[in-house]
């Protein structure tokens, strides 16, 4: 079983002895003086090297995820952009999001292209002024972004720039989230819209310009269902406007 009930405690131990060598001279000193496993040293060692070998290919698998969804995630964005903005085959997809108004502004203080990728008015009333309705399966405020396929969902927190991932504490359930800073009020902690599937779930940070971001990949439970918004009572999605994905021969099985 992946990460499990002895991550608090465990992590409140090495919160107090500071190092992750003064870790492992606590538990060997516990092992030594509690138990007999130092009675077969060639046993012990066999053990100890067995456990760190497979930890260290479930590290190389995730590290491997990581860069498959982070290519997906920019291919989800350049979907994006292609649907907006037609012809942007040579624009860097972080020179699109720059171009793209991260709020509902007047008419009057943008010219007739960035008048086009705003919604219409009716959506961008001033109950809704921080929020960004982009078009298609995607949402941004003021703390948070994502985007999503039927299968999965990627979400952006923001967070402080200069945060290291040291700094973070990532709590998730198969309905449930929790990112911040440790030691502090979370950041983000909500109950999901949907189910997701946690042993698939992925995070990384990223930097987008000045704004840093924790990415989190969720793959849903339902994969034929859009989630109207990421979390139970957040902002949502206008479902009209969804892109629908191509079929696929496998799905039709």
């Amino acid at each position: 079983m992946e990460a499990n009930i002895f991550d608090n405690i465990l992590g409140n131990i090495l919160q107090k002895v500071k190092e992750i060598d003064n870790l492992w001279d606590h538990l060997f000193s516990f092992m030594r003086r509690n138990t007999d496993f130092f009675d077969s040293p060639e046993e012990a060692k066999s053990c100890i090297f067995e456990q760190f070998d497979k930890h260290l290919q479930k590290f190389q698998s995730n590290i491997k995820k990581e860069h498959l969804a982070s290519v997906k995630k920019e291919e989800n964005k350049l979907q994006i952009v292609s649907s907006v903005l037609p012809n942007t085959e040579n624009c860097k997809v972080e020179e699109f999001f720059e171009k793209v108004p991260l709020r509902s502004i007047p008419s009057q203080n943008v010219d007739s292209q960035e008048s086009e990728v705003v919604q219409n008015s009716d959506v961008a009333s001033k109950e809704e002024s921080d929020v960004t309705l982009l078009v298609g399966n995607c949402l941004q405020t003021d703390t948070y972004s994502f985007t999503q396929t039927l299968s999965d969902l990627t979400l952006n927190v923001f967070i402080p720039q200069d945060t290291k991932a040291r700094d973070l504490e990532v709590i998730y359930t198969s309905n449930s989230l929790r990112v911040g800073l440790k030691g502090q009020v979370p950041i983000f902690e909500r109950e999901l819209f949907g189910k997701i599937v946690t042993s698939e779930t992925l995070w990384s940070i990223e930097s987008c310009g000045t704004q840093k971001s924790i990415v989190i990949t969720l793959e849903k439970t339902d994969k034929m269902c859009w989630w109207g918004s990421v979390i139970i009572g957040g902002d949502c999605i206008d479902k009209d406007k969804i892109e629908p994905e191509n079929s696929k021969h496998s799905d039709l099985d």
